[in-house]
């Protein structure tokens, strides 16, 4: 208990990640034990943890619902419980909107894509923050000069 209760004092943890942690120390049966007592206490709750890493990843970063889905579940957040806190996120949030910030963010170092092989490179870094392909196309036709679409489209 008291090195669980350690671990939670420097950050929040989901209940999996925190079992990882202290398998390696604990008997199994007195880990669930506590774990189970941590979460009558309110010290764990795989529910608020999720909701929490969630819209801090996608307010302050800037990662689309796809990236902090799989970052929950790496956590070892239950699928059930991330595919929940997704939806109530998508409730909140306005996919868009965030993309077009990232973007206005993005485009203050870089240039806007002039041709097929840049605009392909952005395609594929908003693809990996996480953006579904039909957003990022849909927002791009609108924000990037026609020439580059023209030698993007042909191919």
């Amino acid at each position: 208990m008291h090195k669980a209760t350690r671990l939670l004092a420097r950050r929040a943890h989901s209940r999996g990640e925190l079992h990882a942690k202290l398998a390696k120390s604990a008997d199994p049966a007195d880990l669930e034990a506590v774990l189970d007592r941590l979460e009558e206490l309110g010290l764990l709750n795989d529910a608020e943890y999720a909701y929490n890493f969630a819209s801090s990843r996608i307010r302050e970063r800037s990662w689309g619902s796809a990236r902090v889905y799989q970052a929950l579940l790496r956590r070892k957040v239950p699928a059930a419980v991330a595919a929940r806190t997704m939806e109530r996120i998508r409730g909140e949030t306005d996919d868009r909107a965030l993309i077009e910030t990232y973007l206005e963010r993005y485009w203050r170092t870089r240039s806007r894509p002039r041709n097929r092989a840049e605009l392909s490179r952005l395609i594929g870094h908003l693809s990996r923050r996480g953006y579904g392909d039909e957003l990022i196309i849909d927002v791009l036709h609108r924000r990037v000069p026609a020439e580059a679409w023209r030698d993007f489209e042909s191919d």
